[in-house]
């Protein structure tokens, strides 16, 4: 019995000084010269130099692969063009970053032309350097002083595009310009003459894929119109499309440009 007690005993005091070990080890560790910090390697940015990015994170020379790295992960997040990072350590010397970029959805009028994210974040991206092809907000954004749009219009647009994006991603290459009519969203086509879409700003997917199987369809002239003016073909040609009408529950209503057949 006596002896079963004992070993019992060696066992939970091995298992205290493993959890002991394995709790200071990081602080010990800190200390050895052998970890510093040599190099960091940054995955996943795209609008965010890696340079930018080390410099974000608040890592310097000094710091030891044995870090907290929580510090890290909070000065990253609060940039604008992170959403959220992975800090990972390669031993002896390497620190990871892996990190979930923001990524630009349109421009906004601020009133200078800015790149802005799904969330109304705006964005600091160089368009010239990234060469962005952002459909741009038509109506004005007001921008709070944490950099972030406050006015419903620009917000329902994002969330358009942020749909519209998910469940067809093709769509968003179709849209010059974006706004809000009433409760809808109109949007400019790109390449088609100015035509015109209103859709609902909450559209169901189903009518954001029947939108984009019309646009496909009209890419190629040669539909007939009736005498008021509707597209009755299977394609009227984008060139020839006055407006397209998705805001009703069964049907998309394409209007040409008079003259036109």
């Amino acid at each position: 019995m006596k002896l079963a007690l004992v070993r019992a005993a060696l066992v939970l005091a091995c298992m205290s000084v493993l959890i002991l070990a394995a709790a200071f080890s990081p602080i010990a560790l800190r200390a050895i010269p052998a970890f510093g910090v040599q190099r960091v390697e940054v995955n996943g940015v795209h609008y965010l130099s890696a340079e930018a990015a080390v410099v974000a994170s608040g890592i310097t020379g000094d710091a030891n692969v044995f870090d907290d790295p929580a510090p890290w992960i909070a000065a990253l997040r609060a940039h604008p063009l992170v959403v959220d990072v992975e800090v990972r350590r390669r031993i002896p010397g390497t620190v990871v970053l892996h990190i979930a970029e923001a990524v630009p959805v349109a421009f906004a009028r601020t009133p200078e032309l800015r790149a802005i994210g799904v969330n109304g974040r705006i964005l600091p991206t160089d368009p010239a350097h990234h060469e962005l092809d952002l459909p741009v907000l038509m109506m004005r954004t007001r921008v709070s002083g944490q950099g972030r749009a406050v006015d419903v219009e620009t917000l329902k647009a994002l969330y358009f595009l942020a749909e519209a994006g998910r469940v067809q991603p093709a769509l968003t290459g179709w849209i010059s310009e974006i706004g809000m009519e009433g409760d809808d969203v109109r949007l400019v086509l790109r390449n088609a003459a100015d035509a015109q879409v209103f859709v609902a700003a909450r559209p169901a997917a189903e009518r954001l894929r029947e939108l984009a199987s019309t646009l496909a369809e009209l890419a190629t002239p040669g539909a007939d119109a009736d005498a008021d003016g509707a597209a009755t073909g299977r394609d009227a040609g984008l060139a020839n499309v006055r407006t397209i009408d998705v805001r009703f529950h069964d049907q998309i209503v394409v209007s040409l440009r008079k003259g036109k057949s």
